[in-house]
């Protein structure tokens, strides 16, 4: 059976964060094999002291559309606070950090350099390093599995859907990749524990598990759209629409001059 971070964490009620302030990076759409999510589970446990909450792009909800600043806040529901790492910042400040002991990230990666979750965890990672916050990574399977495609990053287009150099499909789960990244390009290395899945055949597709793929963004609602992003994502480099805004972003392509039957015919020309 299928075992992410998160329910390898829950299975042992929370030990290695007993006693502790806990800040938590994630959003709704990082959930348990009960759909049941890693927001809930920490705030409803009684073996965890939820001090904080980090947001990544699309906030918290994950409704936020793609590169719209969202704010700090409260949560309504806990009345901690939440620290908007896409904001006026992309990383914690040392207030932020003050009153956690442990970091601890769930967040689901689709697999792709461009996607920008991964890049807010290294800031993060940054911060906990040069503060002495250790940080607890609870993985989850890459829904492209192993399969690696397309060059490297140009150190000199270093940007936030991109800070350092990996495929454009790196076929590493986040918690890999944010190992690989604190060890080789982090300046001051965090203390860093990666809870792995368990059960995960990389080798099988997201479809061949038993569970379900829950939106992280509101341009990738489906499994089928994070199969096409890799590629699809380098069409936002024309003057063409990759789609977003429609029921299949990253599955369509236009332009209003476009003429749609000559394009058509010549693409199945083509083959």
């Amino acid at each position: 059976m299928l075992r992410f971070g998160i329910d390898v964490l829950l299975e042992s009620n929370f030990l290695a964060l007993h006693g502790q302030p806990v800040g938590l990076f994630t959003n709704l759409s990082a959930v348990n094999r009960d759909l049941v999510t890693s927001y809930d589970l920490f705030r409803q446990s009684p073996y965890v002291n939820l001090a904080a909450l980090f947001t990544p792009e699309h906030g918290f909800s994950g409704t936020v559309p793609d590169g719209v600043t969202v704010s700090s806040g409260i949560d309504e529901r806990t009345g901690i606070p939440i620290h908007s790492l896409y904001g006026n910042d992309f990383r914690p400040t040392v207030d932020q950090l003050k009153d956690v002991s442990v970091m601890v990230c769930d967040i689901q990666d689709i697999g792709s350099r461009y996607y920008t979750f991964l890049w807010s965890l290294t800031h993060l990672l940054e911060a906990c390093g040069e503060y002495d916050v250790p940080v607890i990574i609870l993985d989850r399977p890459n829904p492209l599995g192993r399969a690696m495609r397309g060059g490297g990053l140009s150190p000199d287009l270093a940007s936030l859907v991109g800070r350092y150099d990996v495929p454009i499909q790196h076929g590493m789960t986040i918690g890999e990749l944010a190992s690989m990244i604190n060890t080789r390009d982090n300046p001051t290395p965090a203390s860093l524990t990666v809870v792995r899945c368990e059960g995960w055949d990389s080798n099988k597709s997201w479809e061949a598990t038993d569970r379900l793929f829950v939106a992280p963004s509101p341009a990738m609602p489906h499994l089928s759209t994070v199969l096409q992003y890799p590629g699809a994502c380098l069409i936002e480099g024309t003057t063409l629409s990759e789609g977003r805004g429609t029921s299949l972003p990253f599955e369509v392509v236009g332009a209003p001059d476009v003429d749609a039957w000559k394009l058509s015919d010549a693409l199945n020309n083509l083959d």
